[in-house]
Order: C-alpha cells, then sequence, then structure tokens
C-alpha cells in the first residue's frame, strides 16, 4: 500500500470489517491463524474515519440519489463526496448500481 495515501472511511467501516471477519473465521471460510492474521493488518492500516454532523444527512441524500435500498453504503459515498475523492470499493455491486466515474472497484487497482 502507498504510504502518502491518506485513506479515509466511514466510521461504521470499522465495525463492519471486524464483525466480517470473525463470521469468516466462525464459519470456516478463514482459518483462526488467517482471521487473526487479517485482523492484525487490518487493525496496522493508518485509517482514519469522518465523524461529521453532516455525514449523516448526506448519505440519506445519497441513497435517495442513487436509489440505494439501506444507507450503510451510502455513508461510503457520503466520505468521498465531502472529501471530493474517490472511493475504492470491494462492493461491485455498488459500483455497477452508482456507475460514477469517483467509484471504483479495487479489483481494477493496478
Amino acid at each position: 500500500m502507498k504510504e502518502d495515501v491518506d485513506r479515509v472511511t466511514a466510521p461504521l467501516c470499522f465495525a463492519e470489517v471486524t464483525s466480517v471477519l470473525r463470521e469468516h473465521v466462525y464459519r470456516g471460510i478463514l482459518s483462526k491463524n488467517d482471521g487473526d492474521e487479517a485482523f492484525a493488518v487490518f487493525t496496522s492500516l493508518r485509517i482514519r474515519s469522518i465523524l461529521s454532523t453532516g455525514l449523516q444527512p448526506q448519505a440519506w441524500s445519497l441513497a435517495k440519489t442513487y436509489n440505494r435500498p439501506g444507507a450503510y453504503d451510502a455513508q461510503y459515498l457520503a466520505v468521498a463526496a465531502m472529501l471530493g475523492c474517490e472511493l475504492w470499493t470491494a462492493d461491485r455491486r455498488l459500483v455497477n448500481a452508482v456507475n460514477a466515474p469517483w467509484i471504483r472497484w479495487v479489483g481494477d487497482h493496478r
């Protein structure tokens, strides 16, 4: 990972990643050791979250704009919109649904 890149996310990201990793270990998708290693890598990344009173209203608005069924993903969209930056995600469905040049799929990263 590039060290000169500012990694920013919505506050719920930390709970989501922790929960997904734990569920993958529980379901046997990841071994206990792999889960522990993945969690250690995740917690070592220098990622900061944006906590702003404008985040939820922006997420609500973007969920409506892009006709999203929930506002979870829209929080990530809101962070990118608030900062005027690209959103890189592993959620291919979100990329396809939003279909905007500023939202990118991690599989396209070189």
